[in-house]
C-alpha cells in the first residue's frame, strides 16, 4: 500500500512467508494483531514488529 493511497493494507496470516521489500530476504509471520504482525526472518533471531500499513514486507512469491 502506498502511503496516503486508498488501497487496503495487504494482510497477512501467522504462516505467510514474507519477504523484505528492499533486501527480499525472507521471513515468516509469527503472530497477527489488528494493527500489527510480527515477523521472524530467516537468521531467526527474534520477530520484529511491523504495522499493517507498512511498505516494509512484501508476501513471498510461490517461488521464492
Amino acid at each position: 500500500m502506498q502511503i496516503g493511497s486508498d488501497a487496503p493494507a495487504e494482510t497477512f496470516t501467522v504462516g505467510t512467508r514474507v519477504c523484505g521489500t528492499l533486501d527480499n530476504y525472507p521471513g515468516t509471520v509469527v503472530a497477527v494483531g489488528e494493527t500489527t504482525f510480527d515477523v521472524r526472518w530467516a537468521d531467526g533471531m527474534y520477530p520484529i514488529t511491523y504495522p499493517v500499513e507498512t511498505v516494509m514486507v512484501r508476501r513471498a512469491m510461490p517461488w521464492e
